[in-house]
């Protein structure tokens, strides 16, 4: 194999595998992060980035959490802080570990805004209507945002089953 003439810094290969795992499709993250470990070819590296990288990956595609105290789909859109997600339909929050996609230490979190949260449960109830019948398995989540100058309402689909493509033409 030949070699670079000049070898990647370490800001450089995160900015590069980052870049990389950003595109792995959705329940390929840890092959596609096993794979580019072997080219990268620095554990230290790559192990200290992994976290980041995989709860980056999660959230972008909307990873699901099926558990009897929440069922909720992972984004940006409903991290209350680092590794904190809140279930806005079952008004839980709770802690992810996205290494282990564990979700633990569930808490009740009350709606504060009832207006808003009437609309939100309004738009989820339709939204998860259409999801039933459109995407077997499929998922969805409505949350609030309070900007600056209003209240939006944000609804995420997650119409995949998660389940790894035994056949995915490689």
């Amino acid at each position: 194999m030949a070699q670079l003439e000049h070898p990647l810094s370490r800001q450089e290969k995160v900015k590069t595998v980052s870049s990389l795992l950003k595109q792995a499709p959705p329940e390929e993250f840890c092959e596609a992060f096993s794979d580019l470990r072997l080219l990268v070819g620095d554990d230290s590296l790559m192990c200290q980035e992994a976290a980041s990288l995989c709860a980056l990956h999660n959230k972008l595609h909307f990873t699901p959490v099926r558990r009897k105290e929440c069922e909720v789909l992972l984004t940006r859109h409903n991290e209350l802080e680092e590794n904190h997600f809140l279930d806005s339909q079952r008004q839980v929050s709770f802690k992810f570990d996205h290494l282990r996609k564990e979700a633990s230490e569930f808490q009740a979190h009350p709606q504060e805004d009832e207006k808003g949260e009437a609309w939100r449960r309004a738009l989820y109830e339709g939204l998860k209507a259409y999801v039933s019948s459109h995407y077997p398995g499929g998922i969805c989540s409505v949350f609030i945002k309070d900007t600056a100058i209003r209240k939006i309402l944000i609804a995420c689909i997650a119409g995949r089953l998660h389940e790894f493509a035994k056949d995915n033409g490689l």
